[in-house]
């Protein structure tokens, strides 16, 4: 009893983890079967050190699944650099906790200036991936 207790409450937090990291001030979560990511943004997963110019878009797939206890999230040093665009998610497969989706952060390079861009995958609430660039923007 004490196992399904603290594992409700783990799911509960992440999920509640994953809704507060999109309210932002910039973007909105829009929930669609479609969930690629922009047309010729640049997909943060496959690259590492970047130099973007002001208005590109980069973006990252993610997933969340509650009965697993799996969700990306993301820190990005200043948000005046660059910001969320856009959170793209396919409808959630139950609207119970546990459900589990699929979808694509969008940013945009708003302001010249370099930040750090930090990717994780949170495991019941212990970070077991994490991937790292370096942004650079310029003007256009």
């Amino acid at each position: 009893m004490i196992k399904m207790k603290s594992f409700l409450i783990c799911a509960i937090v992440a999920v509640a983890a994953l809704f507060a990291s999109c309210d932002k001030k910039v973007g909105q979560t829009i929930y669609t079967s479609n969930i690629n990511p922009p047309a010729n943004s640049i997909d943060l997963w496959t690259s590492a050190d970047l130099t973007l110019k002001v208005g590109q878009i980069v973006h990252f797939e993610h997933k969340f699944s509650g009965s697993i206890g799996i969700y990306y999230g993301y820190v990005i040093s200043n948000t005046n650099i660059i910001d969320l665009y856009e959170d793209k998610r396919e409808e959630p497969n139950t609207l119970l906790v546990g459900g589990s989706f699929h979808g694509v952060y969008s940013f945009i390079a708003k302001t010249p200036g370099t930040t750090l861009f930090y990717i994780f995958e949170d495991y019941r609430g212990t970070v077991t991936f994490k991937h790292t660039n370096l942004i650079k923007v310029v003007e256009k």
